[in-house]
């Protein structure tokens, strides 16, 4: 079994772009809920070319999501159906 140091160093071997220096991302917008994001140029997993990317972060910096450009377009195509399914479940927990 590996030693907590041995497996940080092994996360840290496979993140070597995280956290992205503050000269190769966006300024830092914090939410109301203390979780923030910012834009940054990551690795595509196919090819290893850059590409724009929002990530969310709790108020520690651990990485909690990434959407590169087409999965936000994807989001922003499904929020209405997120926004009937929310109205749906308040109705139902009355």
């Amino acid at each position: 079994m590996l030693s907590r140091h041995k497996l940080f160093a092994v996360i840290q071997k496979r993140c070597i772009y995280w956290p992205p220096k503050p000269a190769n991302r966006s300024k830092i917008i914090e939410l109301p809920s203390g979780k923030r994001f910012f834009v940054f140029l990551c690795k595509r997993d196919v090819d290893g070319k850059l590409e724009p990317a929002v990530v969310f972060t709790d108020s520690f910096g651990n990485k909690l999501a990434t959407f590169n450009t087409e999965e936000v377009y994807q989001l922003k195509q499904l929020i209405p159906r997120l926004e009937t399914y929310f109205k749906l479940y308040e109705k139902k927990s009355r």
